[in-house]
């Protein structure tokens, strides 16, 4: 489990199931406002990839949270307005403010703005826009209470300071979500998979800050992961929608763990239907990284190929896979339990 506390957020789990039950319609775009109350010292700073890692990968996974969709690409800027301080480090790190716009695969665009500095307090603020209304959350006050004098009407007292006070409720609910799901055998309600593609997409917004333009998340993908995409890439040798799987493709894999090879298997059904052909069972082997001879994988594929229409199921393939002579236990977790997704992963 990915430990993105926000998710647990009573408040911003009020705003997404105003979205999943269509209150509001359907979501024309999302916006987020994430502000510390006070810069963190230079040595925090430095050395931790700078604000869209430390700090608004958090957002950009409420992003994806809050849309319920895929994103495509990235448009980001960054500046330092605030500490001199970390003015001269590199990349990223040298900001202390950002204005990021996601867009996703459903043609809706995500809009946030970060900052590490809001001196009355964390500002944490969630807003989307429906086609039938609209939801928005205020920033967590100590308290409900309103002041009037001569001098001053409105909250009397400012926003919370600290994060662990702004999501203490957060933080009861995501411990106890993961212990439930420990005990129970549940999916992990933030998987890795979440936390890779937060990660991914705060790398990708440093990179679009950095050079001014926008950035596709497979770019990020194919140059940190030096692995053939194959049939993955699109008419324009790209990984487009793709990325989320190259991404997990690109993890290195145990050929002998059930579940790699469970979950390699899953990754390249494109069509959700269960079942592989001859060139994709190849590719898994290839990225399972199976000592196999070519002889071999093709005698694999004919011996699961029982009724000889091109395709074998995953059932099938395991066995022949097995029959290869690499040990892997019969047993295996359904990657709903271990990973947290199964064939949802492609939806």
């Amino acid at each position: 489990m990915t430990a993105l506390q926000r998710r647990f957020d009573p408040n911003f789990a009020r705003i997404k199931q105003a979205i999943a039950t269509a209150e509001i319609g359907e979501p024309i775009v999302v916006k987020l406002c994430s502000r510390d109350p006070a810069p963190p010292p230079p040595e925090y700073v430095k050395g931790g990839g700078g604000i869209f890692k430390d700090m608004a990968v958090h957002d950009l996974d409420m992003a994806r949270f809050l849309m319920g969709c895929e994103p495509v690409r990235i448009l980001a800027t960054g500046a330092c307005n605030i500490d001199q301080a970390i003015a001269d480090f590199e990349g990223p790190e040298a900001f202390d403010t950002a204005s990021v716009i996601v867009q996703f695969e459903n043609g809706k665009d995500a809009i946030i703005d970060v900052c590490r500095q809001a001196p009355y307090g964390y500002d944490q603020r969630a807003e989307v826009l429906g086609t039938k209304g609209m939801v928005m959350s205020e920033n967590m006050n100590p308290s409900t209470v309103r002041k009037f004098t001569g001098e001053f009407v409105g909250q009397a007292d400012m926003p919370f300071d600290f994060f662990m006070s702004r999501y203490k409720e957060a933080y009861v609910a995501e411990t106890n979500a993961f212990i439930v799901a420990l005990l129970e055998g549940k999916p992990a309600p933030c998987s890795g998979r979440d936390g890779l593609i937060a990660l991914v997409m705060a790398m990708a917004a440093g990179k679009s800050a950095m050079e001014g333009r926008w950035v596709d998340f497979g770019e990020i993908i194919r140059q940190e992961c030096k692995v053939d995409f194959g049939t993955l890439l699109n008419e324009e040798g790209k990984l487009g929608k793709n990325w989320v799987r190259g991404a997990l493709l690109s993890i290195e894999r145990d050929p002998t763990d059930a579940a790699d090879v469970e979950e390699v298997f899953i990754l390249f059904d494109d069509n959700l239907d269960g079942k592989l052909n001859k060139e994709q069972v190849e590719e898994v082997f290839m990225v399972l990284e199976a000592q196999v001879s070519q002889d071999a994988k093709e005698a694999a594929f004919a011996a699961a190929d029982k009724d000889g229409d091109g395709l074998v199921a995953f059932d099938e393939f395991f066995a022949a896979y097995k029959a290869t002579g690499i040990e892997v236990a019969d047993s295996r977790d359904s990657l709903k339990t271990v990973f947290g997704f199964g064939n949802a992963l492609m939806e």
